[in-house]
């Protein structure tokens, strides 16, 4: 509420906390949380589209509804992709085949569907282990001339780590970071450089500002 109050009285923009506000600060968060648009099915973002004129409500009355609502439903599509990724990355894929992938984040749409879903990950996933196979041609090329070379994780091994370490971090996200990543998202609304600095944060700011963090 304090947040709110501020934003709306203080803030250089002199904008109020609307529904047009409120419309930014959804399309903010969703685009935060997802910003390859690989999780989300559209349903999902149809579905808490209930909320995108009432962020500005519900952050005048300090609730945090649809923030957690939302990132419940992240966390179960982390789950859900990870498990899919790591199906897909066990499957023979074929590499002698044109295939297209839209990388540009302005080109790129929310799944309809699971079995959408499903080939843009089987896109996604032989497209990252091409690369990864190259980079370990080159490593073994290099380790030929250079045997001091550290051979690195097959390719496969690499990627199932990948993936399952972004879910383990998703999962270690607290309430705190939760509501932090959700109010900046609404205070960003006002302009790009205005963020919200949780109690945690906040303390390490002023660590790394007074240059005192040893290690």
């Amino acid at each position: 509420r304090i947040v709110a109050k501020l934003m709306q009285d203080d803030h250089l923009s002199k904008r109020k906390l609307d529904d047009t506000m409120s419309s930014r600060a959804f399309d903010m968060f969703i685009k935060n949380l997802d910003p390859t648009k690989s999780y989300f099915l559209q349903s999902d973002v149809d579905e808490f589209s209930k909320w995108k004129t009432e962020l500005d409500d519900q952050m005048l009355k300090g609730e945090f509804l649809a923030a957690f609502e939302v990132f419940d439903r992240f966390l179960q599509r982390v789950d859900e992709r990870t498990d899919l990724a790591a199906e897909l990355i066990d499957e023979d894929h074929d590499f002698t085949i044109d295939e297209e992938m839209i990388t540009d984040p302005k080109l790129l749409s929310f799944a309809k569907n699971d079995a959408e879903a499903r080939d843009n990950w089987r896109k996604r996933i032989k497209y990252s282990l091409l690369v990864l196979r190259g980079d370990a041609n080159d490593e073994k090329a290099d380790g030929e001339k250079d045997k001091t070379v550290k051979k690195k994780d097959d390719p496969k091994d690499r990627l199932r780590k990948r993936y399952s370490s972004f879910a383990r971090r998703m999962h270690q996200i607290d309430a705190e970071d939760i509501v932090e990543r959700y109010i900046t998202a609404i205070t960003t609304s006002f302009d790009p450089h205005t963020t919200y600095l949780s109690k945690g944060t906040f303390e390490n700011f002023l660590i790394q500002m007074g240059l005192e963090l040893e290690g």
